[in-house]
């Protein structure tokens, strides 16, 4: 059996209950409050249980706060720039000229 899963004391009980208590953010609020309730003693799957979410979703949240601390919780997909573009310059000139135009008239357009 694996060994019950701690929040490392980066932030007290209290400073984790009034973080909770003062963010704006939903997802930070969210997190905050998923480690709050680890630290105050409850396990994993209590605190999943507790707060309607999977008992995976609340460890990994768990991970990253014992990991890098406060700074590791919240939405990081903000941060995330998305997947290069697949075209090239040319190609998104072609796309944008093709765009400014008015759309062809009396024409079927087929694939």
């Amino acid at each position: 059996m694996p060994a019950r899963l701690k929040a490392k004391p980066h932030l007290t009980i209290k400073e984790l209950k009034q973080r909770y208590r003062e963010a704006d953010d939903p997802i930070l609020r969210s997190h905050y409050q998923m480690v709050w309730t680890v630290a105050s003693g409850h396990t994993v799957s209590q605190t999943a249980a507790l707060l309607g979410y999977e008992r995976q979703w609340v460890s990994r949240i768990i991970h990253r706060y014992n990991e890098k601390g406060p700074d590791a919780l919240g939405d990081r997909r903000h941060k995330n720039p998305g997947a290069r573009t697949i075209l090239t310059a040319e190609l998104k000139e072609e796309l944008k000229q093709l765009l400014s135009q008015p759309p062809p008239t009396g024409e079927k357009w087929t694939s």
